[in-house]
């Protein structure tokens, strides 16, 4: 076993680099146009971060929703409220829908492609045995955005509206998730491994530390 301090630094180094650079392409993969909710089997249809794909068609989310309340819209207009069979279908007519999901979805990407740029941006420089510290180091950014990207991520599919496309969730959402979780171990480790050696007796206060 190796116990040599200096070694083992190094040894963290290489893991971590590696680590973050595979995780930034994990990451970016779900997001370049796979669906991330698939329809029942038998069934070509799904939803990307971007678009509603079926019956080899192919639209934006956003236009999705302004077709969608638009059709809600002309069904009520259609709607004579005076009448009581009409007001008692009035009733059952569906809400207009929020666009959250589609925008969530445009958030998702933009957070993720942050965050790999990061990951990437940090894992090269390792390898080159640096480290950026100052403004802000590369690793911490690469943890705000994937947490961001996660969150969105979690949004984009909680918010999606029913009838749109039935199904569950398909498994690019599971590999973004570990694509995360790697990027996310990824960033502390390379942040430990280049983290600044204080003396302990040091209280900070003063210019030179002891023993220098």
């Amino acid at each position: 076993m190796n116990t040599d301090p200096d070694a083992l630094t190094a040894q963290r180094k290489k893991t971590a680099r590696v680590v973050c650079l595979v995780a930034a392409v994990i990451v970016l993969l779900p997001c370049l146009g796979m669906r991330w909710v698939r329809a029942p089997r038998g069934a070509d249809a799904g939803i990307s971060l971007l678009f509603v794909e079926g019956g080899g068609e192919r639209r934006a989310n956003l236009d999705i929703i302004d077709d969608y309340n638009a059709q809600v819209e002309r069904a009520r207009l259609w709607v004579d409220m005076s009448d009581p069979d009409d007001r008692r279908m009035a009733r059952k007519l569906p809400d207009k829908i929020l666009g959250t999901f589609a925008y969530a979805g445009i958030a998702t990407i933009f957070f993720a492609v942050i965050a790999a740029g990061a990951l990437i941006g940090a894992g090269v420089l390792a390898f080159k045995d640096r480290f950026i510290r100052t403004p802000i180091p590369l690793t911490t950014v690469a943890l705000l955005a994937l947490t961001l990207s996660l969150v969105c991520g979690c949004v984009f599919l909680g918010s999606i509206p029913n009838g749109i496309v039935g199904g569950g969730v398909g498994w690019p959402f599971f590999l973004y998730g570990v694509g995360v979780i790697a990027g996310l171990a990824g960033s502390q480790m390379l942040a430990k491994a280049y983290a600044e050696v204080r003396d302990p007796y040091w209280d900070g206060l003063s210019d030179v530390p002891p023993g220098a």
